[in-house]
């Protein structure tokens, strides 16, 4: 398993990291990555496409493109990818996140992450 931690210097940037899943082979078997706090966290194969994915997730995360928003519990990232296209994944945290909470995406706190440089 290698881990792949960026920690941006901007204030108000989003930091993500990706985990490599080794097999016994030396071969990548998976990959994973999460860009927000509890959303935001993509489970992938190892193929071309998912390596692909990651770096335009990457690329979008640098250039600002995420806002995420928190409730109890829980958040979902929303990103704009440099392709236009759009994706989101919702995370939940242990606890509050198991409980279910109609209507937390209106209510919920927004965070419009910055771009690691201006």
């Amino acid at each position: 398993m290698r881990f792949v931690d960026v920690a941006p210097i901007a204030p108000g940037a989003l930091g993500f990291h990706w985990i490599e899943f080794w097999s016994d082979s030396d071969a990548v078997e998976a990959l994973q990555v999460q860009a927000g706090r509890h959303g935001g966290r993509w489970e992938l194969g190892a193929a071309v496409e998912d390596v692909e994915f990651i770096w335009e997730l990457a690329r979008a995360v640098v250039a600002g493109h995420v806002v995420e928003t928190f409730g109890p519990g829980r958040s979902r990232a929303d990103v704009t990818l440099l392709s236009g296209e759009f994706v989101s994944e919702t995370g939940y945290d242990t606890g509050r996140g198991w409980l279910p909470d109609p209507g937390w995406l209106r209510r919920g706190r927004r965070v419009a992450y910055s771009a690691y440089r201006r």
